[in-house]
């Protein structure tokens, strides 16, 4: 039997008020804003309702109850939601269309959210559902991840998309922090990948990298990449970035936003030096970095860039030596494993 026809608890009624799911809107998000339209008090009851518990994650499997209770189409739904084989996650994840490779590329548990889009757009994207999207390109803010009244971080059992267990209304207290441009190049690349793309690059506000910023080189290097491509790259920097000959020791955040926005800085910093031909050599070659490259043609369906890119990184990586000229770099990434 298909995960699409499991049987449904008819026993419970669809809700009154119910709506189809947005092309892009992340799928626990759009539980959530139908959960607090239908009084339900947000994902808790929900959760309750399908006899999980209130901090597991929702699925793809649920997607025909979930359906049924809120009025989105059973197929556009489980694609928003994350899939996976009853209880285990299929080799990483897949998500919103995208299959990925490491389960870490996705934040399952720390949801963050710009207020601006919920206000302008009515939903919660998927785009803010991964790891390292802790910026909003359309508003060049941070994300929250907090409450801005009481500080608690977020939680997907919030009683809805901008308001906190607190209950105080975040418009009246929204500090809106600014992203660094290696935060927003991110997001960017994110937002190039997802279903609401052009809906959130409209706009007179949309960032735009500034013609001679250090980052265009990467951002060519990196423009055809999947979206597993892109975070594997990413990883791939950051992890480099601790291994380098001339790195400071620095100490790893552990916070969920905080140790994201290290990583991509980190990971920018490498990215943007390999690109520019600077001196680049490491103490050693982490195998963990090595295997995040080699497993690309074979934990994945990798398309012919992304078995490229990962083979010359592989190839900089482990010898250790500065990378090799522009051109060479846009050569190699027509030879496959």
């Amino acid at each position: 039997m298909s995960m699409l026809q499991l049987p449904l608890d008819c026993a419970q009624q669809p809700l009154p008020f119910q709506d189809e799911i947005w092309p892009g809107e992340s799928g626990q998000g759009y539980v959530l804003r139908l959960a607090a339209r239908n009084g339900l008090g947000g994902l808790a009851r929900v959760k309750s309702m399908l006899g999980c518990s209130r901090f597991q994650t929702l699925y793809a499997q649920d997607a025909p109850q979930l359906a049924h209770w809120f009025g989105a189409s059973v197929q556009r739904l489980a694609y928003a939601l994350e899939a996976a084989d009853g209880d285990k996650r299929v080799e990483g994840a897949t998500y919103s269309g995208h299959k990925l490779g490491r389960s870490y590329f996705l934040n399952r548990s720390h949801p963050r959210v710009c207020p601006n889009c919920v206000h302008e757009f009515g939903y919660g994207r998927a785009a803010w559902d991964f790891t390292l999207t802790v910026a909003c390109v359309r508003h060049q803010r941070l994300l929250i991840d907090r409450c801005p009244a009481c500080t608690v971080p977020l939680k997907w059992t919030r009683p809805d998309l901008c308001l906190c267990d607190c209950g105080y209304p975040w418009p009246t207290l929204d500090y809106r922090f600014a992203a660094t441009d290696a935060e927003l190049f991110v997001a960017q690349l994110i937002d190039l990948r997802m279903d609401d793309q052009e809906r959130f690059a409209r706009g007179e506000s949309a960032w735009i990298l500034p013609s001679r910023n250090e980052m265009n080189a990467l951002g060519q290097f990196m423009k055809d990449l999947s979206l597993d491509g892109v975070f594997r790259t990413l990883f791939a920097f950051a992890t480099a970035a601790g291994y380098q000959a001339d790195a400071p020791l620095e100490r790893r955040l552990r916070s969920a936003m905080p140790k994201a926005q290290q990583t991509i800085a980190m990971s920018i910093a490498v990215g943007t030096k390999l690109t520019q031909q600077k001196r680049f050599s490491l103490k050693s070659s982490p195998s963990v970095l090595l295997d995040l490259l080699r497993e690309v043609s074979v934990e994945c369906p990798a398309t012919a860039i992304d078995m490229s890119v990962a083979k010359s990184l592989f190839g900089v990586f482990q010898s250790g030596k500065p990378a090799r000229s522009q051109k060479q770099v846009w050569q190699s990434q027509l030879v496959l494993f």
